[in-house]
C-alpha cells in the first residue's frame, strides 16, 4: 500500500478560507532544508519535468517547528513513513 504525507495548517471549520493542506506521496520526499531555527521546509520531487528556466520549483511544505527541534521533527517524519 502507499504511503503519503498530509499536513494541515489551520482549523479545520469546513470553509476554505482558514485551512492550509497539502498531501504528497511519501515516496515522493526529495529533502529536508532549514531556514532557520523554526522554519523547516520539505521537498518533494516531482512529475514535472524541471530545469533552470522553467520558472517551476520543487514541490515544498513549510512547517513552523519548535526552536531547535528540526532533528525530532525529521525523526518523526521518516519514522512515520519507516513504520507499517
Amino acid at each position: 500500500m502507499k504511503k503519503f504525507l498530509y499536513f494541515s495548517k489551520g482549523s479545520i471549520d469546513g470553509t476554505t478560507s482558514t485551512e492550509e493542506v497539502a498531501c504528497f506521496p511519501a515516496d515522493k520526499l526529495s529533502h529536508f532544508e532549514m531556514r532557520n531555527a523554526t522554519d523547516m521546509r520539505i521537498f518533494f520531487t516531482s512529475q514535472v519535468e524541471m530545469d533552470n528556466d522553467s520558472g517551476i520549483d520543487l514541490p515544498v511544505v513549510a512547517l513552523d517547528i519548535t526552536s531547535g527541534k528540526h532533528k525530532e521533527v525529521i525523526e518523526a517524519i521518516t519514522g512515520a513513513i519507516a513504520s507499517a
